[in-house]
C-alpha cells in the first residue's frame, strides 16, 4: 500500500494503513476450484493462444468474487481489468508468448487492486513470488470451513463437555466417514491380492469397463501431471486471493522519507555543503548541452545528407548513445536534489538551473527521435525501430517523473514507483501492440507512393500474419518485383500454416497415451488453433487469388520471394 501522504493514483486510492486479516470464506476454495477447472479445460485440454486469452479473462470475475476482502481499489481494478481485456484481444487476434506473460503479470496486479492496494510494479513481482506460501497459509486458515458447527467457546480452565474427550466433536466428523472408508478399501485390496482367481476376475471386469468408458474416464480422471497442475493453479489462485504480504515493498522507505520531509520543513534553513558541487555540476552540464544541441540540429535536422552517409552510425548507434545520455541525465538530476540541499535557502537557484537543464533534455529527446526518423526515412520502419521509439518514450517518461519529484518535493520511493510503472506500461504497449502491422502499413504506403527503399525490410525481415495483412496493397503495385515478391511471401506463409509441424500444435495427449491424438471435436477442439489474424489472412488470399496466380504464373513462390530480397538489398 502506498503511504497516506501520497496523492490519488491512476491505479487507485491508497489503502488504509493496516488491512485486517479477513475471515476465511467458502468463496476462496470455490474460486480456486473454478480456476483449476478453467485451466484444465482451456489450457491443458484445449491449448492455443485464444484459449489462454479466455483463461486470463476468466480470472477477472474469479478474483472479483473470490476475494475475502470487503474493500477494494475498484478504480485500479477497472484499469487492470481493461488491460486484461486488451491482452485477451491480442491473444485471440495473433497471440505470442510475450502477451501470455503480460497477462499473467496483470492477473497479479488485478489481485493487488482487489485487496485494496495500488498496483505498484515491484509489489506485483512480490505478489507472484508469495503465491504458493500464501496458498498453504490460506488452506490452514480455511480448516474450520469443514466443520458444520463451530466448537463452543469455553472459559479457561472449564471442563470439556461430557463425551468430548477434550476435543470438539465437529472437527472429528469428516474422519468419522473417511477413516472407515479408507480402512475398508485397504483390507479389501489385501484380500483381493491374496486370491489370484478373484484378482483375475476383477481385472477382466476393470478392463471391460475401461474399454467401454475409457475415453470418458480419461477425460474425467486426471493423470499425475494433470493433477499436479490442478493443485498448482488452485494454490496460486488461493495465494493471489489471500496474500501473505500486506504492505508495499517501498512503504517503509516512503514513511521514513515523509517523516524526514516533515522534520526538514519544520527546521530552520541551513546552508548545505553540497550546494557548490550541485550548482557547479548544473552549470557545466547546461553549458555542454547548450553547446552540443545546436550542432545536432544544424547538422541533422534538415536531413540533407551527402552520398555515402553512414545511416547506421548516426541514426542507429548514435541514437542509442544519446538515449544513454538521457538516462544518465535522469539518474544525475535525481541524485543531485536530495538530503541537506533541499533545506538550503539557496535551493531555488539550483532549481532554476535544473529547469533549464530539463528543457535541454527534452530537446535531446527530440534529437533522438529525429535520428531514428532519419533511419525510417531512409529505408522504412522495422520492429527494432518501433522498440527504439518505445525505449525513448520510457526514458523520457522517467525523466519527466524526476522533474515532478523535484518540483513537488517527493521522495525516492515515489520516484522509483512512478519510473517502474512508466517502464512497465511502455513494455506492455510493446508486448500487445501489432508491431508488424504498424511497421508494414507504413512501409507499404511508402512503396505505393514510389519510394522502394522499404522493400529491403519487406523482402529480408521476418513478418508475421499481421504484417502480411498490411502488405495487401502491394499485390497491385506498379513495381512488378515488389508485387511478385509479396505474393511469394504470402504463398509461403500459407504453406507454412498448412505444414504438419504447425498442425501438431493442435494436438494434445490424453492420460496413458504415448502418442498425440486429435483434440475433441466441437468449439473447444477448434479453439486451440483459432487466430483471428489467420482467418483474415485466408480471406485476403481468397480475395486476391487470381492476382497471386497471375503474378506467380512463371515462377515459384520461393523464387519470387528471393528475388524481392535481393532487389531490396540495394537499400541495406
Amino acid at each position: 500500500m502506498s503511504s497516506p501522504e501520497e496523492p490519488a493514483d491512476l491505479f487507485g486510492d491508497p489503502a488504509p494503513a493496516a488491512v485486517p486479516d479477513p475471515p476465511a470464506t467458502v468463496r476462496e476454495p470455490l474460486a480456486a476450484l473454478a480456476a483449476a477447472a478453467l485451466f484444465d479445460l482451456l489450457i491443458y485440454r484445449t491449448g492455443g493462444y485464444a484459449a489462454a486469452g479466455l483463461f486470463l479473462l476468466g480470472g477477472v470475475p474469479l478474483i472479483a468474487l473470490g476475494s475475502p476482502f470487503r474493500g477494494a481499489n475498484w478504480r485500479g481494478f477497472a484499469v487492470v481489468a481493461g488491460l486484461l481485456i486488451l491482452t485477451t484481444g491480442r491473444l485471440v487476434w495473433l497471440g505470442w508468448g510475450g502477451a501470455v506473460a503480460a497477462g499473467f503479470v496483470l492477473l497479479a496486479a488485478l489481485a493487488l487492486t482487489r485487496c485494496g492496494r495500488p498496483a505498484w510494479t515491484l509489489d506485483v513481482a512480490v505478489f507472484w513470488l508469495q503465491t504458493l506460501p500464501a496458498a498453504a497459509a490460506a488452506v490452514l486458515n480455511s480448516r474450520h470451513l469443514l466443520q458444520r458447527d463451530p466448537a463452543p467457546e469455553r472459559c479457561p480452565g472449564a471442563a470439556p463437555p461430557a463425551g468430548s474427550d477434550g476435543e470438539p466433536t465437529a472437527a472429528s466428523r469428516p474422519w468419522s466417514v473417511l477413516l472407515p472408508i479408507a480402512a475398508g478399501l485397504a483390507f479389501a485390496g489385501l484380500f483381493l491380492l491374496a486370491n489370484p482367481d478373484l484378482k483375475a476376475t476383477v481385472g477382466e471386469w476393470v478392463a471391460r469397463v475401461s474399454a467401454r468408458f475409457g475415453d470418458a474416464l480419461r477425460w474425467v480422471v486426471p493423470g499425475p501431471v494433470q493433477a499436479f497442475l490442478w493443485v498448482l493453479v488452485g494454490g496460486a489462485t488461493l495465494g493471489l486471493l489471500r496474500p501473505l504480504v500486506r504492505e508495499s515493498l517501498l512503504d517503509p522507505l516512503a514513511k521514513l522519507e515523509t517523516r524526514q520531509r516533515t522534520q526538514r520543513r519544520r527546521a530552520a534553513p541551513a546552508d548545505s555543503v553540497a550546494y557548490p558541487a550541485v550548482r557547479n555540476t548544473l552549470l557545466v552540464v547546461v553549458g555542454v548541452f547548450a553547446a552540443y544541441l545546436p550542432f545536432e540540429f544544424l547538422t541533422l535536422w534538415r536531413r540533407d545528407f551527402p552520398e555515402g552517409f553512414y545511416y547506421a552510425g548516426y541514426a542507429h548507434e548514435g541514437a542509442a548513445w544519446l538515449t544513454v545520455a538521457l538516462a544518465t541525465a535522469t539518474a544525475l538530476l535525481s541524485a543531485l536534489f536530495r538530503g541537506s540541499l533541499l533545506a538550503d535557502p539557496r535551493a531555488d537557484r539550483v532549481r532554476r538551473l535544473a529547469w533549464v537543464w530539463s528543457g535541454l533534455n527534452f530537446l535531446l529527446v527530440a534529437a533522438v527521435c529525429n535520428r531514428l526518423l532519419i533511419y525510417v526515412d531512409f529505408n522504412g520502419l522495422s520492429r527494432l525501430r518501433i522498440v527504439g521509439f518505445l525505449g525513448i518514450a520510457a526514458v523520457a517518461g522517467g525523466f519527466a517523473a524526476v522533474v515532478v519529484k523535484i518540483a513537488r518535493d517527493h521522495g525516492f520511493a515515489w520516484l522509483v514507483r512512478r519510473q517502474l510503472r512508466i517502464a512497465a506500461l511502455v513494455a506492455l504497449v510493446g508486448l500487445l501492440a501489432p508491431i508488424d502491422w504498424i511497421a508494414h502499413s507504413y512501409n507499404a504506403a511508402r512503396v505505393r507512393a514510389g519510394a522502394p527503399a522499404p522493400l529491403v525490410l519487406i523482402g529480408n525481415h521476418e513478418i508475421d500474419l499481421g504484417g502480411l495483412l498490411a502488405l495487401e496493397p502491394l499485390l497491385h503495385s506498379d513495381n512488378e518485383i515488389a508485387a511478385r515478391g509479396v505474393a511469394g511471401r504470402m504463398v509461403l506463409a500459407e504453406e507454412a500454416l498448412d505444414h504438419p509441424r504447425y498442425r501438431t500444435r493442435t494436438r494434445t495427449r490424453t492420460r496413458g497415451e504415448s502418442s498425440p491424438v486429435e483434440k475433441p471435436s466441437g468449439p473447444l477442439g477448434e479453439l486451440n488453433r483459432y487466430q483471428l489474424a489467420e482467418v483474415q489472412f485466408h480471406r485476403m488470399l481468397a480475395r486476391n487469388r487470381d492476382r497471386i496466380e497471375e503474378l506467380l504464373a512463371d515462377r515459384t513462390a520461393a523464387e519470387a520471394a528471393d528475388a524481392l530480397g535481393e532487389y531490396g538489398m540495394r537499400w541495406w
